[in-house]
């Protein structure tokens, strides 16, 4: 009985000690929230996203990739000499609390070099890589050109 009593009395400490250990890392794990998860679908080999994404902490997202396409890029539109310039956006820093929102004239995600032409209700998934945060696999879905914007403005 007292065997089984220590026995016992030291799992529990192993126990109690690898939560301690654990916890600060769970509370450290960050929390990605992804909205507006559709891509327009319009003619051509490339496509462009406009989610809304919010992180629980600072972050930045450094890549984005998916088999759907041969690239995937981080776009802005900058004003330069009275003309409007798409930029690409190498790293997107989020900031705790505040929503990042992809819209047109501003943050997109442009899917390069689709492989196949997009068909209503495909489904695509797109891995979004963090600074911090665990990787995200992200599943959008091609809609009519009417459906996402209607759905964008009125954050349906």
């Amino acid at each position: 009985m007292k065997n089984n009593y220590v026995a016992m009395s030291a799992s529990r400490l192993l126990a109690a000690l690898a939560l301690t250990l654990l916890l600060p890392t769970l509370a450290l794990a960050a929390s990605v929230h992804f909205s507006e998860l559709t891509i327009p679908m319009h003619p051509g080999s490339n496509a462009v996203a406009y989610p809304t994404i919010l992180s629980d902490q600072d972050d930045s997202i450094t890549s984005i990739t998916s088999d759907c396409c041969t690239a995937v890029e981080l776009h802005t539109h900058e004003m330069k000499d009275d003309i409007m310039r798409m930029r690409r956006v190498k790293q997107l820093p989020l900031s705790a609390g505040t929503a990042m929102v992809f819209a047109p004239g501003g943050l997109h995600i442009m899917l390069i070099g689709l492989k196949n032409p997009l068909t209503e209700g495909e489904k695509f998934k797109l891995t979004f890589h963090f600074a911090h945060a665990a990787d995200e696999m992200v599943t959008f879905t091609a809609t009519h050109l009417h459906d996402a914007t209607d759905s964008h403005k009125h954050g349906e």
